[in-house]
């Protein structure tokens, strides 16, 4: 019996009890001779797969004198840490030559912080003199210091204040870098790039981020293609032009840092290319994701003042 398995773009299959007879990026098949269970570990992309949304799994089964055909919808759940740290690739290609990085910060105490320090650990593969900070918070209030500290980058955000999310709510009492980072040509096919990063509120203990992990692979793809989402003018003030030939757009999202759902529409007629107005969008970096009907893509977002 021939078994496939279809899932959404976003998702990593790192690991089956049964070893797969095909594998494409949104499809795994095995050929199985007797009653088996198989059983699979997957991981998710946060920055095309979201808490709240339903992704949905279609299993056919097809032998000599038969076809059945299952699906599954899927709610995903999370827990919600303030202070993490994303990355904009869960994989990449040895052709690939950037990353950027994105670390969010919150006060969860009861006082305001008046010093806060982001400490980020830099993966050897990326080498220093390719860092380049493109965005962070609190740029009216005061100019962003940060240091070179062996591998590690330090960002010094002095005096801040920085309310407690109790007493503020939620947008007051957080903050985020923003940065791109080179990727070295010695890289090869099955590394792994891993970074982590540290938040200093005072003279507490430090805050330890998740640790954002990109592989390295032979081939990649976006969605079930190689095109890349076309966006302009970027960055963005008034309106959007998406572009995504030749694939028709269904529906589109925006979100903040904090991974929260700004706007988004569901087209009544698919189209190739759209126009949206974002002006009700503050200054600052987002991510789109534009569902075409058989994949997901996403990619950066930068409104200007």
């Amino acid at each position: 019996v021939k078994v496939l398995l279809q899932f959404v773009n976003g998702l990593l299959v790192t690991k089956s009890d049964l070893p797969w007879t095909r594998k494409a990026d949104t499809e795994l098949e095995w050929t199985v001779y007797n009653d088996t269970t198989i059983s699979l570990e997957l991981l998710n992309n946060p920055l095309i797969i979201q808490a709240g949304d339903t992704i949905l799994f279609q299993c056919s089964f097809q032998g000599n004198n038969t076809s059945e055909f299952r699906s599954l919808e899927q709610l995903i759940v999370a827990a919600f840490d303030p202070n993490d740290k994303q990355c904009d690739k869960a994989e990449i290609g040895k052709k690939d030559k950037t990353l950027e990085y994105h670390i969010r910060f919150q006060n969860l105490g009861n006082d305001s912080a008046v010093h806060v320090f982001v400490v980020d650990t830099i993966s050897n593969t990326l080498p220093m003199q390719y860092i380049q900070v493109t965005d962070n918070s609190h740029k009216q209030k005061y100019n962003l210091n940060y240091k070179i500290r062996g591998h590690a980058l330090v960002w010094n955000f002095d005096e801040i204040y920085l309310p407690s999310q109790n007493t503020s709510g939620d947008d007051l009492s957080s903050g985020f870098v923003h940065f791109k980072a080179g990727v070295t040509d010695a890289i090869k096919v099955g590394d792994i790039i891993q970074n982590r990063a540290f938040i200093y509120f005072d003279y507490q203990k430090p805050v330890a981020t998740n640790v954002a992990e990109t592989k390295v692979t032979s081939t990649i793809v976006v969605g079930n293609n190689t095109l890349e989402i076309k966006l302009w003018p970027m960055p963005v003030q008034d309106v959007l032009n998406i572009n995504y030939e030749p694939y028709l757009i269904q529906k589109f999202e925006i979100f903040n840092a904090k991974g929260q759902k700004i706007l988004g529409e569901e087209l009544a007629k698919p189209a190739s290319e759209y126009q949206y107005p974002i002006s009700s969008l503050s200054a600052g970096v987002y991510v789109i994701r534009v569902n075409y009907g058989t994949g997901i893509v996403a990619k950066k977002l930068v409104v200007s003042p």
